[in-house]
């Protein structure tokens, strides 16, 4: 029985020293795998240094990039609203000089139609001073006949006379009209002002010479103050 339990006792050790042995190479086995696990977390974590570092350099990109695009819209708005107020401005100054163009061919006829005006009473100013006018309205190169026509191409209208020609040569037009204002009691300059005041019309357009206004005669003076009493 001693023996029996004797070899139970040594089969167990026996055992046991197995168990040590397999967990010993277990455990190296384990302690292997610690290391190797260590060493890839270290690499890892080396590869998740430079992925952040590389994530921070592209953020900064990105910002960079994001400020140039806001930037290049800024720029992009204002050269839009700077472009649209030149184009008004454009149309603004067109529309302008449209207006001055008109106003400029308004005003060349008009004053060509002014000189056309002035020539004109100049011309007749000058016949009636050639044709021996004076300021009284009398002439010894004219005379009148009521009753008989010389020429049919310059009867009076009004039936009031008819010019003969002068011995100096025949009778101007501007003549022939002072003669009327002559028959109808008119003196020359009555009849200038009444000339100036005649419409001219020339391309459609009606122009008014209007003679100054005569001046209006000058107050009487204000009477003298009264004398002032002397101081008691």
């Amino acid at each position: 029985a001693a023996d029996e339990r004797q070899a139970e006792l040594v089969g167990k050790l026996l055992s046991a020293g197995d168990e040590i042995v397999t967990a010993q190479h277990v455990g190296r086995e384990a302690a292997t795998r610690a290391v190797r696990a260590e060493a890839t977390v270290k690499a890892l974590r080396e590869q998740l240094a430079d992925v952040a570092e590389e994530a921070g350099e592209c953020r900064r990109k990105f910002d960079e990039e994001r400020d140039r695009a806001e930037a290049a819209a800024t720029d992009a708005g204002e050269a839009r609203r700077r472009c649209e107020a030149a184009t008004a401005a454009r149309e603004g100054l067109e529309w302008q000089l449209q207006v001055a163009k008109e106003i400029e061919t308004r005003l060349s006829t008009d004053l060509s139609h002014a000189h056309k005006a002035v020539a004109h009473m100049r011309e007749a100013l000058d016949d009636a001073k050639a044709s021996g006018f004076d300021s009284s309205g009398s002439n010894s190169s004219l005379s009148l006949d009521s009753g008989r026509q010389l020429s049919a191409k310059r009867p009076i209208s009004d039936g009031s006379g008819v010019i003969r020609r002068s011995p100096e040569g025949a009778v101007s037009k501007s003549a022939a009209s002072a003669s009327r204002w002559r028959v109808a009691g008119l003196g020359v300059a009555q009849g200038i002002q009444s000339a100036r005041a005649r419409t001219s019309k020339t391309s459609g357009r009606s122009f008014v010479i209007i003679p100054p206004a005569p001046t209006p005669p000058l107050p009487p003076p204000p009477p003298p103050p009264p004398p002032s009493s002397p101081p008691p």
